[in-house]
């Protein structure tokens, strides 16, 4: 759990669950770049934010009414939304509304801490925080036992090749294409909301393919939550060879993981997989589409943590 507000910009309590997550977490805090695209594939988690009447939405502004809370121009109400990776975020369920309130106690608990704790400076080591063990004695579940703990970030697993539909290569191969020239490849998520009105918005994500040499952009392949990333690469990839009417001699990325997911792609096949820092041609055409879409808001959670993420440590508890 992380509490934000050290520049007096936003002010929010956040609690991020699992390792992706975490790691995520650490990311922001270290102050690296970040993008939405990396939000929405990776955290799960439940923040309560405290707004002002503009950041609220109607649903938000019944709950706030109903607890009798003020509701006068300029002052502060929470809201709370759910995070789960891959779909933009949405009201929390009562299981966690549940997450969400056990953490704000032990949050309190720890800020309330007995003053023989007062001396133990969490930010002299690296990697070690306050840990929250709740009392197995106390039914309310609001008393904690607090202690430093080391928490380094967690290794990412290691990628697995995407699986092939055999017909698809085997109908490439029979086609005898003739082999030159290179492609760029990536995937990405998007702000784009995909859902229905009243229901939790899936992101759009996409994988696009480009020519390295022309800058030709063949037809990409759109993506649900559900699918994973190699397949998409790898459905992008075949789509542009059959569009071309050739093979490449070479595939670039921009990640490592991208090129273990293409790995038996480009041993079937027969190309060369070059992971690369640069791939001009597809961020000119991914810029062009991004400038395209028109953005959405319904919670912007990338602009609050961009904002914080230099001064992310007023505290931070781990339970």
């Amino acid at each position: 759990c992380s509490i934000m507000g050290a520049l007096g910009e936003i002010f929010s309590f956040h609690v991020y669950v699992g390792a992706e997550s975490y790691r995520f977490f650490r990311r922001i805090a270290a102050g690296k770049p970040v993008t939405a695209g990396d939000l929405f594939a990776s955290v799960r988690g439940v923040p309560a934010e405290f707004v002002t009447a503009k950041g609220r939405t109607p649903p938000d502004r019944e709950l706030v009414e109903a607890f009798g809370h003020a509701n006068k121009r300029g002052k502060r109400a929470p809201i709370f939304r759910a995070f789960h990776p891959e779909y933009h975020p949405w009201y929390v369920t009562e299981s966690e509304g549940k997450l969400l309130v056990y953490c704000l106690q032990a949050a309190l608990a720890f800020c309330c801490h007995p003053e023989e704790m007062d001396d133990v400076d969490y930010r002299q080591e690296e990697d070690v925080f306050p840990f929250l063990d709740p009392d197995p004695e106390d039914k309310t579940r609001k008393r904690f036992k607090i202690y430093p703990v080391k928490a380094p970030e967690p290794p990412v697993a290691a990628p697995q090749a995407a699986e092939l539909d055999e017909n698809l290569i085997t109908d490439i191969l029979h086609e005898n294409l003739p082999r030159h020239g290179a492609l760029e490849t990536d995937h990405f998520f998007t702000s784009a909301m995909i859902g229905e009105k009243n229901e939790r918005k899936a992101c759009m994500r996409m994988a696009m393919v480009s020519d390295a040499g022309s800058g030709f952009a063949f037809q990409p392949a759109l993506g649900k939550p559900e699918d994973s990333t190699g397949q998409l690469l790898v459905l992008a990839l075949l789509g542009a060879m059959r569009e071309g009417r050739c093979l490449p001699s070479e595939v670039r990325v921009r990640q490592k993981e991208f090129k273990v997911l293409l790995g038996t792609l480009s041993e079937r096949l027969g190309f060369d997989l070059r992971v690369t820092k640069s791939l001009p041609a597809l961020d000119h055409l991914k810029d062009h589409f991004l400038a395209m879409r028109r953005p959405v808001r319904i919670f912007d959670p990338i602009e609050s943590l961009s904002r914080c993420s230099h001064s992310y440590a007023s505290r931070y508890s781990r339970m």
